[in-house]
């Protein structure tokens, strides 16, 4: 703690000096749809308006012209954004490997983000915009971008790849709507969060700060992204680079080799995002006791919400007829292995079509299946090849006529 402590001391001489540094790398601060064409990748951006009135920005990247590209939905976790998945060149970065593999891909973003904080009737700085946390990503955020990629592709079932909380947000949809499992090929899972009881990572122990943050700020909004317009000050030196590497190996797990540190002002100028203080609360909730349960508001406004006094869980058990295919890292401070296995006991065995703990590098963690210079070899290729794998059973339900979809 006391190292931590350091480093949050540089970082605030740092940004205490006014200093401004000139970005090292052309991808810090761009805007997503930019970073893909940087790239030299095609890229459109579209936007989804919820059933509840919040506008999100999905960044997507075409599938080739005359190619059979079958949709894939990614989804950020907490305090993140599509930008993460795209902070590290090809062939270091998920979504452009997608396309390589003839994939049409589709990043989303959640409500609250840079990208997603815009709403039909509520302004930024109304508290009724930000008052929304994990289970509302699962009945309006998911539902409406799935709809809208199947309406604009043609296909009526996706890949869906998820990371951290937007793995986190699929369980709570296919656990409350089972049906929703027909629009789905499968549901990659990267570091899959239910339960995080046993959570080691001090990020959770800094959670009740926010109790603080909702006094200053009544609206109901973390303003993290205060911090990103120093992530120039990443990469004035290695030991600048080792600072702000040291306070995301804290939270997330260390790892010293795995990240690329000349991209740190690509990394830091997009992350992290702003995120709800009901949704930390939440996560507040799910530290305190084992198990994935809804949002307590106490037990009088509970008997009217939920029925029950108790906020009632999420039933996993309830999840049927969709390949599911989770992907573990040995390091994850925020995916502790109790917790792991009580996700394992609560999914029903038929729907895991593969469970994969990553064996190669025992300091693999949390972010580095978005950021990771080794994530390809590690993770994505597996990932992909149980992908493509599940494209030739659903060609081949196609074919013989057993189910009634497009491909």
């Amino acid at each position: 703690m006391i190292l931590l402590k350091t480093a949050f001391v540089i970082l605030s001489a740092l940004m205490a000096s006014g200093l401004k540094l000139r970005a090292a790398n052309p991808e810090a601060f761009m805007h997503p749809i930019l970073m893909i064409k940087s790239y030299g990748y095609p890229a459109e951006l579209h936007r989804v308006v919820t059933a509840d009135g919040y506008v999100l920005e999905i960044h997507r990247i075409p599938g080739r012209r005359g190619s059979v590209s079958v949709p894939v939905v990614i989804q950020h976790g907490l305090f993140s954004s599509t930008a993460d998945f795209l902070s590290n060149r090809p062939p270091r970065n998920l979504p452009c490997l997608l396309w390589d593999h003839d994939y049409d891909v589709w990043l989303s973003n959640t409500r609250g983000n840079m990208y997603a904080r815009s709403h039909i009737k509520y302004k930024l700085d109304d508290p009724r915009f930000w008052d929304f946390y994990v289970d509302d990503f699962a009945r309006f955020d998911l539902p409406a971008v799935i709809s809208y990629v199947q309406r604009k592709t043609g296909y009526t079932r996706i890949h869906y790849i998820g990371h951290s909380q937007g793995t986190q947000s699929m369980f709570a949809l296919l656990s409350t709507r089972p049906a929703f499992a027909q629009n789905l090929r499968m549901f990659s899972a990267m570091a899959p969060v239910a339960s995080i009881a046993h959570v080691t990572s001090p990020l959770t122990k800094s959670i009740p700060f926010f109790s603080l943050v909702k006094a200053l700020h009544p609206n109901g909004r973390v303003r993290t992204t205060r911090l990103n317009k120093y992530g120039t000050l990443c990469q004035i030196s290695r030991r600048s680079q080792r600072v702000c590497a040291y306070v995301t190996d804290i939270i997330y797990g260390p790892n010293r080799k795995s990240q690329d540190r000349q991209r740190s002002d690509v990394y830091y100028s997009h992350f992290p995002q702003d995120v709800s203080i009901k949704n930390s609360e939440h996560l507040k909730q799910l530290n305190s006791r084992v198990g994935f349960r809804m949002f307590d508001y106490g037990p009088e406004i509970n008997l009217r919400k939920y029925g029950t006094a108790v906020p009632p869980s999420y039933p996993l058990s309830r999840i049927r007829n969709v390949r599911i295919s989770l992907y573990f890292a040995q390091n994850d401070n925020l995916v502790e292995k109790r917790d792991a296995d009580f996700l394992l006991k609560s999914l029903q065995p038929s729907v895991l079509y593969d469970v994969y703990t990553i064996p190669k590098d025992p300091q693999f963690t949390h972010n580095d299946f978005q950021w990771g210079t080794r994530s390809l070899e590690y993770v994505w290729g597996r990932m992909i090849k149980n992908m493509e794998n599940v494209d030739q059973l659903e060609s081949m339900d196609y074919v013989y006529g057993r189910h009634r979809y497009h491909v």
